[in-house]
């Protein structure tokens, strides 16, 4: 049997293109393979039919023997199913991330165990009032009281406004979040509507394709985001073809309870709805906004944030009415508590008038007040921000009614205070308690945080090992596709030089 010489020089000619278009490719993977978004990409070949020859037996159709080989494209090894369990992991691992890092920044607001902590300076001022039951007619000792509950009551106030300053944080890198995936919707929308003209013209996209990847890589991780590739479709909804017959795609970009971010080349808008509570609200072109479900899971950065400043999140609480579990409206309640345990002891107790030195009951004389808008008030409501130590303490502090009884001597008053400090119900064990919970929780937020990172490294790698480039295989992919070449290239001389031989015989 024999090849047809076209066949054969066809053969030679086609298969040099091809290892030459094999080491293109290659050497772009090699140039792309510190780019995270660049899938790997492989060159794609058909065989091509041979021409008729004849034989002996008479004439062999086409196909019989091969005629070289068809360049059909270039293909991007980027498996849908890979990519969206990468995404799927890297949006719960954000969300475990934005969680875990905000409750120990916040954390360390408290300062505890530390000297300077609201548990040490509650003690402080328990023990002052102990040292006071046993000296009632101190003026030093009163005092060491107040200026002890004055130092207390400014580490109230600075762990409150660390606490809201959390909270504020948390609603700033929303806001910038939100933004921010506002221009790379944008950027999704614009880029499939370049690549679905690339894909008409029938020209490579893939370029295009590695940048929206990126992009749709970002969106999950910041908010859950999933992507449908679907077909791209005309006015009567027959499916859009390219040259070589295969349909046009496009995508659909939406949230996981199906709420539309990007619909081909159409773009929705994201905004923070202050609330109370906030969220994020999602505006389709035209539409009206939306509230997608960001309690009903792990959706990425986004949700991580909303869920620490949402309804129940650990660090919300603008005062009493709000979430009773976050760590601020907690610290109210501990502030509230003192106030509640302290001031009924101290209008019922006596202390000496300072102008006649009479005992006098000091019902009109609150140890604590709140500071509310400005003006101080005995029945609160007690915040950790606005408890203060009444001034007239502050300036008189022989008006501290250390006595029960009218007997300047009798200091079982005081007494009674300081045991506050020992009730297992009181503010110092409920502040005791609140600590333990917060370490537990930040505790509990790291290990899930630890856990879903290698969930997503696993995830990516399984991607990687399909999509990345392996520098060492493409440098075996060059190397074979330049002996290819060579091969071919001797070939051809030889057949240059049979032909020459042939045509000086027959001269």
């Amino acid at each position: 049997m024999s090849v047809g010489p076209l066949d054969t020089l066809n053969i030679i000619l086609t298969g040099m293109t091809a290892a030459q278009a094999q080491t293109d490719v290659a050497g772009q993977n090699i140039a792309n393979a510190s780019n995270p978004h660049y899938a790997v990409e492989t060159v794609d070949q058909a065989p091509l039919l041979g021409s008729p020859v004849p034989m002996a037996a008479g004439l062999v159709g086409p196909g019989a023997f091969g005629g070289g080989v068809d360049i059909t494209g270039v293909e991007r090894q980027a498996p849908a199913y890979l990519s969206a369990t990468a995404r799927q992991a890297e949006a719960a691992s954000a969300y475990a991330a934005t969680v875990a890092t905000a409750l120990q920044n916040a954390q360390t607001i408290f300062q505890e165990p530390s000297s300077n902590g609201i548990a040490a300076l509650m003690e402080q001022f328990f023990n002052n009032l102990t040292a006071l039951s046993q000296d009632p007619s101190n003026i030093g000792a009163k005092a060491a009281v107040v200026g002890a509950a004055q130092t207390l009551v400014q580490a109230f106030h600075t762990v409150a406004a660390g606490l809201s300053q959390a909270q504020t944080n948390v609603m700033t890198q929303l806001a910038d979040t939100v933004a921010s995936d506002n221009t790379i919707l944008g950027q999704v929308a614009q880029l499939d509507g370049q690549i679905q003209q690339l894909e008409i013209a029938g020209e490579n996209p893939n370029a295009l394709l590695d940048q929206r990847s990126g992009l749709l890589d970002q969106l999950a991780k910041d908010l859950g985001a999933t992507v449908q590739v679907v077909n791209l479709t005309d006015a009567s909804g027959q499916p859009i073809r390219n040259p070589e017959g295969q349909p046009v795609t496009t995508i659909q970009v939406t949230l996981p309870d199906g709420t539309m971010l990007v619909d081909g080349t159409v773009a929705s808008t994201l905004s923070v709805a202050a609330g109370p509570p906030p969220t994020v609200q999602v505006t389709g072109p035209g539409g009206s906004p939306v509230t997608p479900a960001w309690g009903s899971g792990q959706w990425g950065t986004v949700g991580g944030l909303l869920a620490l400043v949402g309804s129940s999140g650990l660090l919300s609480g603008d005062g009493l009415s709000s979430y009773s579990g976050s760590w601020l409206n907690q610290l109210d309640q501990v502030a509230a508590g003192l106030a509640a345990a302290i001031n009924p002891l101290q209008t019922g107790g006596y202390a000496p008038d300072p102008t006649t030195g009479v005992m006098t009951q000091q019902t009109n004389t609150p140890f604590f007040e709140a500071d509310v808008g400005g003006t101080l008030s005995a029945t609160g409501p007690y915040t950790a921000a606005n408890l203060v130590v009444n001034p007239t303490l502050v300036n008189t502090p022989s008006l501290v009614a250390a006595a029960a009884t009218p007997n300047p001597n009798d200091g079982s008053n005081a007494a009674q205070m300081a045991l506050v400090g020992s009730d297992p119900s009181g503010p110092l064990a409920q502040y005791q308690q609140i600590i333990a919970a917060i370490g537990s929780q930040v505790q509990s937020a790291q290990q899930v945080d630890t856990t879903l990172k290698a969930v997503a490294a696993q995830a990516e790698q399984a991607r990687e090992a399909v999509s990345g480039v392996s520098i060492n295989e493409e440098v075996v992919h060059i190397s074979f596709a330049s002996q290819t070449y060579q091969a071919l290239a001797k070939t051809m001389a030889t057949l240059q030089a049979m032909v020459a031989a042939l045509l000086d015989s027959v001269q």
